[in-house]
């Protein structure tokens, strides 16, 4: 999927329509990827911005991870509730036509190649 297609662009808006979930990046130019956010928006139309990083340009972004397993904290002695989404981002993903790959519950969204 191209940084640059409506499919990517779906794909962003829907992301951002759940901020529950904790996101992170690799750019073209690094070997590694950014610490994980939990806030990715689209300031303005060609970029993206999580949290951890500020904002970058679409077309940079190699791979987005998202972790798809949501922690809600219940109390000091009630253990926290635990959702897995998974199901629910890859039919997003699939509707957008992207890329991805799922490794050890962690969801890989291929952008760039």
């Amino acid at each position: 999927m191209s940084a640059n297609s409506e499919g990517f662009r779906k794909l962003i808006v829907g992301l951002l329509s759940t901020p529950t979930y904790r996101y992170r990046i690799k750019l073209l130019s690094d070997s590694e990827f950014s610490s994980w956010s939990k806030l990715m928006t689209e300031p303005v139309n060609g970029y993206i911005e999580p949290m951890s990083t500020g904002p970058v340009l679409k077309k940079d972004v190699q791979l987005i991870e998202i972790d798809p397993v949501v922690k809600t904290r219940k109390g000091r002695l009630v253990p926290d509730a635990v959702r897995d989404d998974l199901a629910a981002i890859e039919s997003v993903l699939k509707k957008a036509g992207a890329i991805y790959r799922v490794n050890d519950g962690i969801i890989c969204v291929t952008v760039c190649e």
